[in-house]
């Protein structure tokens, strides 16, 4: 799904206030990611208050870690965690460890 989709299902639970609008919301964590810093250099220029600004951070953040993280990060299995501990073994001659 797309993220601008997702949001759009989420403001559907949204009736209080003035909800933002998606594609807003996702140029604001946009612009947060890009300058690396505080929300406070976000709120200023959309005129929004930082706690709204955090709140739109983390619902963004999360959304995307949701969308990517299960395509991304696969898990080893046991054999491959167990094949690695003993490759990092024989290779460092440490007991037990597991390569980290």
């Amino acid at each position: 799904m797309l993220l601008l989709e997702a949001l759009l299902l989420c403001l559907k639970d949204i009736e209080r206030g003035h909800p933002i609008l998606p594609l807003l919301q996702v140029l604001i964590a946009l612009r947060f990611y890009g300058a690396g810093t505080s929300d406070v250099v976000t709120e200023d220029p959309v005129n929004m208050s930082q706690a709204s600004v955090s709140r739109i951070n983390a619902r963004i953040s999360r959304m995307v870690a949701d969308a990517l993280f299960p395509p991304l990060v696969k898990w080893p299995n046991a054999t491959k965690v167990a094949m690695t501990m003993e490759e990092f073994r024989a290779t460092t001659r440490f007991l037990g460890e597991s390569g980290a």
